[in-house]
């Protein structure tokens, strides 16, 4: 059985070739059927076969002199629909891909992450910022493998706007944590993802989970070590033994990088070991399948720009992963109820590195001290890509290329979780629309569901039937779910005065609104009422430290402010996407700020699971 190795002596471009040899061979019966009408790519197909030894490792220097051989045969095949094309390139869910998943990776329902094996010539999956013109040709969907050219010299990078340098990739050299500890994980949906662990006590699936996800990245080890921006922010200088305190440099392990994964790696459990599903004839699909773990938070990638924003430190506080797995249990607890086909992206576990911010230490990311930082354990996936002139590779369905209104929010899947979501009065939205409509008004209408303006920021992967990424989820005040997960009223008072200027103007054309927020409809009252607010909350050090920007008092300000003072700018926040978000104190937001109260184990997912909505009966 082939493996990843730990580490890559001749690169990563090399393994990748060697692969996708793997596949090819597998698969070469069927090929030679596919391709029976194209001469250059038989004549490919025979020369890899009489080079290609599959007991052997592929050498460096045989895989660099087959390699464009290779990619040219696996995008070609990739392209058909008897692995990655699909029919029907107008509606969400890709019910073709979906099917996929359960005909081949069962238990799971969702495709995995995309391996080298899923390369296709790039002009076929995206635009490219203009560099391609094949919209008609487009695959349809985003899960296909972009890999790094060996000839770029630019770091990477997976921000929308600078895309073009933003790649997956192979990636070796993630050092071992001595200092991990399991937090929390759930057994059952281990289980069940891994027979192997079927009859393994706790205890044993606990050093599983350690031996399989506890690593960081090579990037992140250089960012602790010595001279690294987070050498002396984690207190690494102060442990005894220094960096080898805690890592252990001798024990690495490769994995994969997903395109716009940023702080995520996807682990292939059991050392490396993978196999492809099929016989190779094309009776049924060959895919590369292994047991696999996506892990959050194990740090940059040796190459990735993150110099030039100091809150990408690659790591994961603890109360931002309480906060996404509780939310995830809730969005699927409304889905179970509802009865949706779409679902979510499971947590495993939540694995404690034994790294935290020193004492008056700030994490860059937060502007907390003292943050504990963790590795969220999930279920392996895909990302959505879902236009040919898309600019976002991470699943994030906002800024995605589409034509307005953008259809993969519109209809299908992501109508169908907004409308879930509006009826529960859950969102994650800039602006949460449903707070300003009519009284008499129905936020489940045809209408006010066409309304996409508040920008949901929803995850997906490539099929767009699984959600993934909850932090930026809050209920509002009004919801139906239990209080526990309820902002106040106060706190969504506060978050609208000081939210950006798109949602101030909303607010003064919602007279209902008005009255809820500043107890009247009067919008000359309302708005002296506004001023004092903001004047008052400008005075709150915690609102000034969370607020992107102040301004001077301006002279009609003066008799009720403060010597001195200033004024927050309304806006985003600096940490946050919305202001809701940041302000939401419900029982369950306090919970995780305090990370669990001091709960593990057990003690976590029985706390949430209380909290949560009842589940539907079966």
């Amino acid at each position: 059985m082939p493996k990843l190795p730990a580490v890559f002596k001749d690169g990563a471009l090399v393994e990748e070739t060697r692969m996708q040899a793997q596949l090819l061979w597998h698969c070469r019966q069927h090929l030679r059927a596919v391709f029976a009408s194209e001469p250059s790519l038989l004549q490919h197909l025979s020369h890899f076969e009489a080079s290609f030894d599959p007991d052997q490792p592929l050498s460096a220097t045989a895989a660099n002199e087959l390699a464009a051989g290779i990619r040219e045969l696996l995008s070609a095949y990739n392209l058909t629909t008897h692995r990655l094309g699909i029919e029907n390139k107008q509606d969400w869910p890709r019910q073709e891909l979906t099917d996929r998943a359960r005909e081949t990776f069962h238990p799971f329902t969702m495709l995995p992450v995309p391996t080298p094996c899923e390369h296709i010539d790039e002009s076929f999956g995206w635009w490219g910022w203009g560099s391609h013109c094949k919209k008609e040709q487009w695959i349809g969907h985003g899960f296909w493998w972009r890999s790094r050219p060996s000839e770029l010299a630019e770091p990477l990078d997976n921000m929308a706007g600078s895309s073009m340098h933003d790649f997956d990739g192979l990636e070796d050299g993630f050092a071992r944590l001595k200092t991990a500890s399991v937090l929390m994980a759930d057994y059952s949906l281990l289980r069940n993802d891994f027979p192997e662990l079927a009859l393994l006590a706790d205890s044993d699936v606990d050093e599983w989970l350690l031996s399989n996800a506890a690593f960081i990245s090579e990037g992140q080890v250089q960012r602790l070590s010595p001279g690294g921006d987070h050498h002396k922010l984690l207190g690494i200088d102060k442990i005894p033994g220094g960096l080898e305190g805690v890592l252990d440099l001798e024990q690495r392990r490769s994995g994969i990088r997903q395109r716009s994964g940023g702080r995520a790696a996807t682990f292939l459990v059991n050392d490396g070991e993978y196999a492809f599903t099929g016989d190779g004839s094309g009776g049924s699909r060959s895919f590369l399948v292994a047991g696999m773990l996506d892990v959050k938070g194990v740090g940059t990638h040796i190459a990735s720009d993150h110099s030039s924003n100091v809150r990408n430190t690659g790591l994961l506080n603890y109360a931002d992963a309480l906060r996404e797995f509780g939310l995830q249990r809730l969005v699927q607890r409304v889905a179970d109820i509802e009865g949706e086909p779409w679902t979510t992206v499971k947590f495993y576990a939540i694995l404690d590195t034994g790294l935290a911010y020193s004492d008056g230490q700030l994490n860059p990311a937060t502007g907390w001290s003292g943050e504990k930082c963790v590795l969220c354990v999930r279920q392996r996936q895909s990302r959505a890509f879902v236009a040919y002139e898309g600019y976002n590779f991470s699943g994030v369905l906002l800024m995605t290329g589409e034509e307005c209104p953008a259809p993969s929010q519109f209809a299908g899947t992501g109508r169908r979780v907004r409308r879930v979501l509006t009826k529960h009065g859950l969102s994650s939205e800039f602006q949460p629309k449903a707070l300003f409509l009519p009284e008499d008004a129905d936020p489940l209408s045809e209408a006010a569901l066409d309304d996409i303006s508040g920008n949901w920021n929803l995850q997906a992967d490539a099929a767009l039937s699984h959600l993934m990424d909850f932090s930026d989820y809050y209920v509002l005040p009004s919801s139906t779910l239990p209080p526990a997960w309820r902002m106040s009223e106060a706190a969504l008072s506060k978050a609208l005065c000081l939210e950006r200027s798109q949602v101030l103007e909303d607010l003064w054309q919602s007279p209902s609104l008005l009255r809820r927020v500043f107890g009247t409809e009067d919008v000359e009252t309302a708005t002296k009422e506004y001023k004092r607010r903001l004047l008052a909350l400008s005075r709150d050090p915690k609102m000034l430290e969370a607020a992107s920007g102040t301004r001077p008092l301006e002279a009609s300000e003066e008799q009720e402010a403060e010597p001195g003072q200033v004024v927050i700018k309304p806006g985003k926040p600096k940490y946050c996407q919305c202001w809701f978000m940041e302000l939401d104190d419900s029982e369950f937001s306090k919970w995780a700020l305090n990370e669990g109260n001091g709960a593990v184990g057990p003690a976590l997912l029985q706390r949430i699971e209380a909290w949560l909505p009842a589940a539907p009966s079966t």
